[in-house]
């Protein structure tokens, strides 16, 4: 029989999916940045958090129209997203440097 899916189970998928994206790339373009130089470093890091923001601004207005059930699903499910990920992000940069 078919299983019914929870009304916020695909705002989390979509948080989770888009934060797991912005930090992805945001890592990417720090490593990029980082074997160029110093002021491409902070360039690519600026240009990551910039991205951040922008799924963050995204997200928000997607949730304007949905009931807060599911924008607190989605919103959370961004911010803990960001948070794990970066977490894991910044391990793998500080590696590096050693």
């Amino acid at each position: 029989m078919g299983s019914a899916r929870p009304e916020w189970e695909a705002p989390v998928r979509l948080g989770l999916g888009l934060a797991w994206l912005a930090c992805t790339a945001g890592t990417w373009a720090v490593a990029w940045g980082r074997s160029r130089s110093s002021e491409w470093f902070w360039r690519a890091f600026g240009a990551g958090v910039a991205l951040r923001a922008a799924g963050l601004i995204v997200l928000a207005a997607q949730c304007w129209s949905r009931p807060w059930q599911e924008a607190a699903a989605l919103l959370g499910a961004y911010g803990f997203g960001l948070t794990a990920v970066m977490l894991l992000e910044f391990r793998h940069l500080v590696r590096e440097l050693r």
